[in-house]
């Protein structure tokens, strides 16, 4: 509920950019934090999977796939979507083969 209160007030402030740049990380964390698997934080080290996603590029990349999409045609669930994606393409395709070694 809270979050959908954010997204009506920074909606006033979506034509600065550096507010549209503040709303669209808090909108990928908040639906990263959503759908993150919780025992991924139980199977690996933090420092390993820190490095795994800076180095996979992840936000680098779902930020530039972000910037080309109108939010208010996909919505939440289209974000989820295009979060979802990358994630399990960057990052947990690369944990599953880090657990089998």
């Amino acid at each position: 509920m809270a979050f959908n209160y954010w997204l009506l007030f920074t909606g006033a402030f979506w034509n600065d950019s550096e507010f549209k740049e503040i709303i669209i990380k808090s909108i990928i964390a908040y639906v990263f934090y959503i759908g993150f698997d919780k025992n991924i934080a139980n199977h690996c080290d933090f420092l390993d999977y820190y490095d795994l996603l800076r180095k996979s590029r992840f936000s680098e990349i779902v930020l530039n796939k972000l910037d080309k999409i109108d939010f208010a045609d996909v919505g939440l669930s289209g974000i989820k979507s295009i979060i979802d994606e990358e994630y399990s393409s960057l990052v947990l395709s690369k944990l599953e083969i880090e657990k089998k070694k």
